[in-house]
């Protein structure tokens, strides 16, 4: 009997991103997936229309009604079943914590920690389907899958068979205090926290959430320019302030080779709950582990400004 197609659905699929990236890695082989890429308009998909395997669809995550017609069209498309889920889409925001617009928070949030709580809602029934047509792994291979997950998938063992997962696209901005990255790295701490929760829960289902820990990536999330205040605090340092910007572009790998080694580690029979991928990633990994917190704040401080800001502000009041 043959196997049927996995399909994955992978939500911000706009070119030069993440998304982009793993919907053609993940429609070739070894894979050949049934991949459906969306982004908030097929126009902007025009790239993957003619790709073997690749379904474009229009979704905008923000949107419950759109959620509920691409549910609609993927459930048609599959006999109600899914593989995986792909959150990806992702809103980014680099100012002062004390220069924060409301609005724009709630809109990271809403993109970064609802819509992917929304999708999940709303898919889950999908990868339920499939886990309960998917042969349970027996008690050696879910021991193995444990060793997995406490060695963080850096050393996979075992055979148990593959589940359908949600695969979250996390930040080490959820675990480190990126500087100027109050409201973006508090939204990924969220999406981390929200996952953990959402894995204890799935479980009986059959269905697994990964979180991947992504560092560096060079795409298009640091697209916007932001400029600071004319009265901020941080006007000494502003050339630190647009540096900072665009530092994880500076520092991360490609975002083709991100989704090579994603796929390949999402897609193991065992998994890691929590994979960790992107430039200079063993380093932190390394540090957030075994370091004491406040020497990534100092390093932190050294990196964007802030350790020359604390000399100049010592400086004023002698």
């Amino acid at each position: 009997m043959a196997t049927p197609q996995k399909t994955v659905l992978i939500t911000g699929c706009t070119p030069g991103g993440i998304g982009h990236s793993l919907a053609l890695t993940l429609s070739r082989p070894p894979y050949s997936y049934q991949v459906f890429a969306t982004a908030r308009t097929t126009s902007s998909l025009a790239a993957l229309a003619d790709i073997p395997n690749i379904t474009p669809l229009e979704l905008d995550v923000n949107d419950s009604a759109s959620i509920a017609q691409l549910k609609s069209t993927i459930a048609a498309a599959t006999s109600g079943r899914l593989d995986y889920l792909i959150n990806n889409a992702g809103r980014n925001y680099t100012v002062p914590a004390l220069e924060v617009d409301p609005a724009e928070a709630k809109a990271v949030f809403a993109t970064n920690v609802v819509a992917v709580m929304e999708l999940c809602t709303a898919f889950a029934p999908l990868l339920i389907s499939t886990a309960r047509s998917t042969p349970a792994p027996s008690l050696p291979a879910r021991a193995l899958s444990l060793v997995n997950s406490l060695t963080l998938g850096f050393f996979p063992f075992g055979s148990a068979s593959p589940r359908p997962a949600i695969i979250q696209i996390g930040s080490l901005a959820a675990l480190m205090p990126y500087a100027f990255g109050s409201v973006y790295n508090a939204s990924k701490a969220a999406l981390h926290s929200y996952s953990d929760t959402l894995r204890l829960e799935l479980a009986p289902f059959g269905v697994d959430v990964v979180t991947i820990v992504t560092g560096g990536v060079r795409s298009n999330i640091a697209r916007v320019e932001r400029h600071l205040r004319s009265d901020s605090l941080y006007s000494a340092i502003e050339n630190y302030y647009e540096s900072r910007q665009t530092h994880s572009q500076l520092v991360g790998i490609e975002s083709r080779l991100y989704a090579e080694r994603v796929a390949k580690q999402v897609t193991k029979r065992n998994r890691a709950d929590r994979l960790w991928e992107g430039g200079k990633i063993g380093m932190a990994w390394f540090a957030i582990t075994f370091l004491p917190r406040s020497v990534l704040a100092q390093w932190m401080a050294r990196e964007f400004g802030l350790a020359k800001l604390a000399r100049l502000q010592r400086r004023k009041v002698r």
